[in-house]
């Protein structure tokens, strides 16, 4: 299978070496003025006494903030989870969640085997039931948060979780931050029908709170005043901050949508640098200094990060020197920058070369994928389908979903034909016949073209070629000539030798879904099997 490839020169990428632990797992840092929400952390306190404590609020709300505020305050170690869209698969779910464990003790050997075993991605959930037996018992409380939970949705994760928490050791206090009611499933967890419930009307602001956190930003608000930003914001947390920084206190009929919210209150406040700024940035789900100064050209870029997250509730410094903003106030930029023209296609390319020069072939290519230049994608597909070590098939598959290939425009693969490999493989893992019948038909016919962009593509193409279940493999090597007349050098040793998994397994024709019967009806049909496919396969 043309993905995750590795270079047999430079041998097998070892398991331990990527796995970073650091402070990858950290909680978020709060920023330095925040009000202290004394009746949330209180109920905070009395929910976690049931173990399981689900907050399930709307955006903007303080689910972040709140949790954070009460883990500063009981001091307990934490493993900080941070979810989004990509994580939606249950081997990069598990993987996330494993990990977080192992970082409670990162000495513990047999913890490690699980984690890094190859064959973790296959059976995530049953990998991580078992790196959880082999946790020593812990001599204190720690703490567990899933932030941005909602964006979970995959059944399978979904009815395994609670399963897989049940089994985690008593010391552990579980906090689910969430736009979403609970799931039905996970009332099994706690005790009296399933965890804690908070909702938005737990984490408003009353009207004294509102008075506390405009005082500590400088400004002093009168009762009157107090209870026309209570008015305006209806408590939203997020609101209370915009209008806290706005210096200005309106009047409103009801609570707004953020976007005019903000866009009135304190998007009209800021100067045009600032706003060029964000705006750059805000094509990045996570960036660093690094990538803003790419992104924005500003010198000083980190001093802004820096600036924003200390006294700004929209943009959160997270472990290490890693920041995201709030998921509405990311929204508002991204909606910002198409009435305002800015380039995304430019800014997107230039997160893909970044994320190129630090060897990570699969941001880079969903960065260039978002741009929205097919044209010019070809040499990111090639570094991912021959130099990323994307890890098992299940990786492979899962990472393939988020690119939501199927759903690309009809001119991407016309301007990129090298894209239908990706398609198809995809397709063929998660067993969509249709779809993938319809990339390999497209790729035959672009086969020229593929050709043109590199021949390294035909090598792919010709592999794709060899599972099509609708002719049998003496069909195919027959003919051959039509793919290998266009590859100009084999991989050394056979390309299938240099992938992660190959999901032909010659020579075991019973796991393949191609009809391997013709070889035996076929005169000295493993001799031409060995000059067609041979080289291709390594064999």
């Amino acid at each position: 299978m043309p993905i995750g490839s590795r270079d047999p020169a430079v041998g097998p990428a070892s398991p331990q070496a990527d796995l970073i632990l650091s402070d990858k797992f950290e909680p978020a840092a709060l920023p330095d003025v925040c009000a202290p929400r004394l009746r949330v952390v209180d109920a905070l306190d009395r929910a976690a006494r049931k173990r399981y404590v689900y907050i399930g609020a709307p955006a903007g709300s303080g689910k972040t903030v709140s949790t954070l505020l009460w883990l500063q305050k009981t001091k307990l170690p934490a493993v900080w989870i941070g979810l989004d869209r990509y994580d939606d698969v249950p081997s990069m779910f598990y993987k996330q969640l494993a990990t977080g464990l192992y970082s409670v003790q990162p000495e513990n050997a047999a913890m490690r085997e699980v984690l890094t075993s190859p064959s973790f991605s296959l059976s995530p959930v049953e990998h991580t039931i078992r790196l959880i037996a082999e946790m020593q018992p812990l001599d204190h409380r720690c703490a567990l948060v899933f932030d941005d939970l909602h964006f979970i949705e995959n059944r399978e994760i979904v009815k395994s979780l609670s399963v897989v928490l049940k089994r985690l050791p008593k010391a552990f206090v579980l906090f689910f931050l969430s736009r979403r009611e609970p799931p039905d499933e996970w009332t099994a967890l706690g005790i009296d029908r399933g965890p804690a419930v908070l909702d938005a009307g737990d984490l408003r602001f009353a009207a004294d709170e509102i008075r506390a956190y405009f005082k500590s930003l400088g400004r002093s608000l009168s009762v009157d005043e107090s209870r026309i930003v209570l008015a305006a914001t209806e408590g939203w947390a997020i609101g209370v901050a915009a209008l806290a920084k706005s210096g200005q206190v309106t009047k409103g009929d009801s609570r707004s949508l953020f976007g005019d919210f903000f866009d009135e209150q304190v998007w009209s406040t800021w100067d045009e640098d600032l706003r060029s700024f964000c705006l750059a940035t805000s094509v990045a789900g996570e960036f660093d200094a690094e990538l803003a100064e790419i992104l924005s050209g500003r010198s000083d870029a980190a001093e802004i990060m820096d600036e924003l997250a200390r006294s700004n509730t929209f943009l959160m410094r997270l472990s290490g020197n890693s920041y995201r903003y709030h998921h509405l106030f990311r929204d508002f930029l991204q909606d910002k920058a198409r009435e305002n023209g800015t380039d995304r296609t430019a800014l997107c390319k230039r997160a893909a070369e970044y994320s190129r020069a630090r060897f990570d072939y699969t941001q880079a290519l969903r960065f260039w994928l978002e741009s929205g230049d097919f044209s010019g994608m070809d040499t990111y597909l090639l570094l991912y389908l021959y130099e990323s070590r994307s890890g098992s098939v299940a990786d492979c598959a899962d990472f393939m979903r988020t690119l939501a290939l199927d759903e690309l425009p009809d001119h991407a693969y016309r301007d990129c034909p090298p894209l239908h490999i990706l398609a198809l493989w995809y397709d063929y893992l998660t067993g969509q016949r249709e779809r993938f019948e319809h990339h390999l038909d497209e790729l035959y016919r672009a086969l020229p073209r593929i050709a043109a962009f590199d021949s390294r593509f035909v090598e792919s193409a010709t592999l794709s070629y060899s599972i099509d279940h609708r002719t049998t493999i003496i069909d195919k090597a027959k003919r051959f000539s039509k793919f290998g007349r266009l590859i100009k050098r084999f991989t050394p040793n056979g390309l299938a030798t240099t992938l992660v998994s190959f999901t032909q397994n010659l020579p075991y024709p019973h796991r393949s879904n191609v009809d391997y019967s013709a070889i035996a009806l076929e005169e000295r049909g493993m001799e031409l099997l060995g000059a067609t496919f041979g080289p291709l396969l390594g064999t």
